[in-house]
């Protein structure tokens, strides 16, 4: 089992960040870009772990056409959204010009070798190589709408790579 901790198994903190366009933005609820299921804020490393300690959110200029269950999270790629940060409210694109901080917070619920997901979990291994991806659910409306051209969504995010 891979153990996390402040030193031996965990490498450096690391950090990205990935600034969104307009376009990207506004398609942030129906467009699963690289991955099926979220825009891509950090690449997975093979035979690692990725291991996220804190996220930032900063948006320039606001969007109309929100549901009111409208809602964003990071979450491991290729797992069907599976969520390691809090839930990001609507009001961010409602405002705009905030920057939002979200904990991650997932860890708190690991059992054993597993992460808290559906059932018994999704094994640690199954995360080998696994990147980060926003998702963003935007019930039956689809797509935002409003924005500007000069708009942009700054996703800033600090992490350890674990080696598995």
């Amino acid at each position: 089992m891979p153990v996390i901790s402040g030193g031996g198994g965990a490498g450096p903190v690391l950090a990205a960040t990935v600034t969104l366009t307009d376009a990207e933005i506004k398609a942030l609820p129906t467009t699963g870009s690289v991955d099926p299921f979220g825009f891509p804020i950090v690449a997975g490393i093979a035979g690692s772990l990725l291991v996220p300690i804190a996220f930032s959110f900063a948006l320039r200029g606001f969007y109309t056409n929100l549901d009111a269950a409208m809602a964003m999270q990071v979450a491991y790629s290729g797992f069907d959204g599976l969520p390691v940060s809090a839930t990001i409210s609507r009001e961010l694109f409602v405002s705009g010009n905030e920057g939002v901080v979200s904990p991650v917070t997932y860890w708190q619920n690991l059992t054993a070798d597993h992460f808290p997901a559906t059932g018994a979990g999704t094994p640690l291994t199954d995360l080998d190589g696994a990147g980060l991806i926003l998702w963003v659910g935007n019930g039956a409306a689809g797509d935002f709408t409003g924005g500007d051209p000069a708009n942009t969504l700054k996703v800033s995010t600090v992490y350890a790579a674990v080696p598995l």
